[in-house]
């Protein structure tokens, strides 16, 4: 019945020409029903096991590799000379990766939404907040302010108009403050979640990724000033692409850490965070 619908869905968004909008909305509607359809036979508890996993993995690849990618070639790789299908290399690469962001971050909101029954596990007033509240509002916070971007971006103005340098900083601030709240949000899970086999690795991970991006763009920032002393607009040197792919590299390496270390033994400890 799911595969059906799916199909015809399919074939009216390719008739119609879907766009992005349209492309998450499917996503997101058969997602999670494909994801548990593999344990239709199997309890409730297992099915949610599956969400709160999908939710981390998602999350994970979204704000620590698409993210990163997205901001670094924006800021660092402004080359007006690369091209790519009509558009500036940049450009592509940025809007592609934001696209992966808001996508993943959409299905992982309904993964999490799906395993909670839709109930709210942020902070509730007169109650004490613990750091699953504090997550929980971290994440609502970065996936609001992520399709605040794709809103503002859809309605961007050109960039020849006065009003640009505006949209541009609101941009930057909203991309800089939804990124700051999601990798809150998963340095909370990684030092207070107890949900992965090594929690002290996970800990050693987060925190060396965060260390890692804040040199990497340090070192960045450092090179561009010094080439712009010589060339206002130029393509960046082998030394910062080196230090964009051990970054892309350190992002990948720590996503598919948490997706192995995240086993079957943790699946109680997932369910009772989730109810209390």
């Amino acid at each position: 019945m799911i595969s059906s619908l799916l199909n015809y869905t399919i074939l009216i968004l390719k008739k119609q020409k879907s766009t992005m909008i349209s492309t998450i909305l499917l996503f997101s509607a058969y997602f999670p029903a494909f994801l548990c359809q593999g344990s239709a036979n199997n309890s409730t508890e297992i099915s949610n096991v599956f969400l709160f996993k999908s939710h981390a993995v998602l999350m994970v690849f979204s704000w620590l590799l698409f993210a990163p990618i997205a901001i670094l070639f924006a800021r660092f790789q402004k080359d007006p000379l690369k091209r790519l299908l009509g558009e500036q290399l940049w450009f592509q690469v940025h809007r592609f990766s934001n696209t992966m962001t808001i996508l993943c971050t959409f299905l992982a909101f309904i993964c999490v939404l799906s395993a909670t029954g839709g109930k709210w596990e942020g902070p509730k007033i007169g109650t004490n907040i613990d750091w699953g509240q504090v997550h929980s509002l971290s994440g609502i916070i970065a996936t609001f302010l992520a399709f605040s971007q794709l809103i503002s971006a859809l309605f961007r103005c050109h960039p020849d108009s006065n009003s640009r340098i505006i949209f541009n900083v609101i941009h930057k601030i909203g991309g800089s403050l939804a990124w700051l709240f999601a990798v809150t949000a998963t340095t909370i899970a990684c030092t207070n979640f107890k949900l992965f086999a090594n929690p002290s690795v996970a800990q050693i991970l987060i925190f060396t990724f965060i260390a890692l991006n804040l040199i990497c763009i340090a070192l960045m920032q450092i090179l561009a000033v010094s080439k712009s002393e010589f060339q206002i607009t130029c393509w960046i040197d082998q030394g910062s692409l080196f230090v964009i792919a051990f970054v892309i590299l350190v992002a990948i390496t720590f996503s598919i850490a948490l997706l192995a270390w995240e086993t079957g033994s943790e699946i109680k400890t997932i369910l009772n965070y989730a109810r209390e």
